[in-house]
């Protein structure tokens, strides 16, 4: 996947009036981390958010918290394998 080109003139007249980067200062690119890092959270309780942010694709085992049983548990986002 390409990335962004940080040398392009649209990214030097951004810089230049002050911008950061677009997961800060756009709402859609604010929305998509928020989701992103919801769904790389294992842990989460849903009501405080008390869970640990993973990196995309890891595999993770929670604690057993006195259960029998546990599960292994992928985090979500995606995975760049190039």
């Amino acid at each position: 996947m390409k990335s962004p080109d940080k040398n392009s003139g649209r990214s030097k007249r951004r810089k230049n009036r002050g911008f950061q980067s677009l997961e800060l200062s756009c709402r859609i690119h604010r929305r998509a981390k928020r989701r992103l890092d919801e769904s790389r959270t294992i842990g989460n309780n849903h009501m405080g958010g008390n869970g640990k942010l993973y990196d995309s694709g890891a595999r993770v085992e929670p604690p057993n918290d006195g259960k029998e049983k546990t599960f292994l548990q992928r985090a979500g986002g995606a995975v760049n394998y190039h």
